[in-house]
């Protein structure tokens, strides 16, 4: 209950109240044999619907660190996106963009190279690079649209 007036996301939900009535008892249990696999969209289209539901319902989120964490990931992809564009402007600040992508390209090898390895999926380390220069722009877009548009999904207006 609470969130019944919103269109997705029970799963978080209800993993959040789990957090605020048992605090410190959930725990991340790092086992293969516990991974739960799911199909990927079957399309672009989707892929971004997906995405835009997921960055709309944060609205909603009332756990401390939830909320920090998004907000922490979206401001460091939107300073990416503004030094991008200031370094168009002035050459001055492509310096600034250079350093901030250099230091969270390696914070995120780091932990895509542990994640891939667990996985047994090296093979997509190969995507990185070209991956890490569109993911800044990605994530400002579906965080701005995600609260701002409006779609239908499985019937219900999002």
């Amino acid at each position: 209950s609470g969130n019944n007036d919103i269109a997705s996301g029970d799963d978080m939900f209800l993993l959040h109240k789990f957090k605020k009535r048992f605090p410190n008892e959930i725990h991340y249990l790092k086992s293969l044999s516990a991974t739960v696999y799911t199909f990927p969209s079957p399309d672009l289209k989707e892929f971004f619907i997906q995405r835009l539901r997921w960055s709309g319902k944060t609205i909603h989120y009332t756990d401390s660190v939830t909320i920090f964490v998004a907000w922490f990931i979206f401001i460091v992809n939107f300073s990416l996106v503004l030094s991008v564009l200031l370094s168009l402007i002035q050459s001055g600040f492509a310096e600034i963009l250079l350093l901030q992508f250099i230091v969270k390209a390696a914070i995120d090898y780091l932990f895509l190279f542990l994640t891939s390895r667990f996985f047994n999926r090296n093979d997509l380390l190969f995507f990185f690079f070209p991956l890490s220069c569109i993911y800044p722009f990605y994530i400002f877009f579906t965080g701005v649209w995600g609260i701002v548009v409006r779609y239908k999904w499985k019937e219900r207006v999002v």
